[in-house]
């Protein structure tokens, strides 16, 4: 048996498309069940999970304290199974999406983590310069096309399309709480990449299923220049969390933040200035999303007690 498990909050607009799709879906050989974590919605998401619960296997459970890793703690409290897959409110699976993660998790005996392929379905066509210039990895959570079938390194795995044998949680292991989306539109990003990399140092391997795709839903608004640019800060602050600080330890500070991230931040405010002087679109884009990149990384290092 398997479980597959999400957190939502005011995703009445996402929800139904994912579990129509859901519906549709061939059907894993074992026994399923999908776990569905609610974190205090105020729309009308708990009335369209209901609207389901005919045609599907839901278990809702509530979890009052904001955060999407709050809300999966709580929901790996109702797992079932050998195998939990984790996906997201807002990406919807192709139909033979979890016979191969279960496939996957069947022959590779070895592994522990599974990542499967997510693509983008936008909402409205996006601009060219999004394509060209914004990394999709980071801002639309979109698998690189370049990875391929086997072995990948922890950070190669993404929310939407995630499986972990559950053993790796009756063995005691949860997500960090303190990091990932909250109540706010400034955190950290990373939740769960946290966890993975977590689980790398601990030994385990992970596998990326190439078959096992979804649709990642890319909404209207998450295509304007100021969502993508608050993007690049919060993955700035998750970047500081998971890896970057240690970039600066003994480096001198001011007013808290090292010496060089304040560098770094005001060479790429330059460049934007300089490339929108000169018309440079491209150049602007790119080195506006490094400059909030490092203003994320600036608010993060501020920051000591993230819990």
């Amino acid at each position: 048996m398997l479980t597959v498990l999400m957190a939502t909050y005011n995703a009445a607009r996402t929800l139904g498309l994912c579990l129509d799709a859901y519906c549709r879906m061939e059907q894993p050989a074992s026994d399923w069940k999908i776990v569905i974590a609610d974190n205090g919605s105020t729309d009308s998401t708990l009335a369209v999970v209901e609207s389901y619960a005919s045609r599907l296997p839901i278990k809702v459970c509530h979890e009052p304290a904001r955060g999407k890793n709050a809300a999966l703690n709580r929901g790996l409290d109702h797992i079932s199974g050998d195998l939990v897959v984790f996906t997201d409110d807002d990406a919807i699976p192709h139909p033979a999406w979890l016979i191969s993660l279960r496939e996957a998790a069947d022959s590779h005996p070895d592994y522990a983590l599974f990542g499967g392929k997510i693509l983008p379905r936008w909402e409205r066509a996006p601009e060219a310069w999004i394509l060209d210039w914004v990394p999709l990895d980071v801002t639309y959570a979109v698998t690189p096309a370049a990875l391929r079938e086997g072995k990948v390194d922890a950070d190669c795995l993404f929310g939407p399309n995630l499986a972990v044998r559950a053993s790796v949680f009756t063995g005691g292991h949860r997500f960090d709480a303190s990091i990932g989306p909250r109540a706010n539109r400034s955190y950290a990003m990373g939740s769960e990449t946290e966890f993975c990399l977590r689980m790398q140092r601990a030994g385990l391997l992970s596998w990326h299923v190439e078959s096992a795709v979804v649709e990642h839903i890319v909404r209207d608004f998450q295509t304007e220049p100021g969502w993508i640019f608050r993007r690049a800060r919060n993955f700035g602050r998750g970047a500081y969390r998971l890896r970057d600080a240690k970039r600066y330890t003994g480096s001198f500070t001011l007013c808290g933040v090292p010496h060089g991230l304040i560098e770094y931040a005001a060479m790429q405010a330059a460049k934007s200035l300089l490339a929108l002087l000169r018309g440079d679109r491209r150049a602007s884009v790119e080195s506006r999303w490094r400059l909030h990149y490092a203003l994320g990384e600036i608010l993060e290092s501020r920051n000591p007690d993230p819990r």
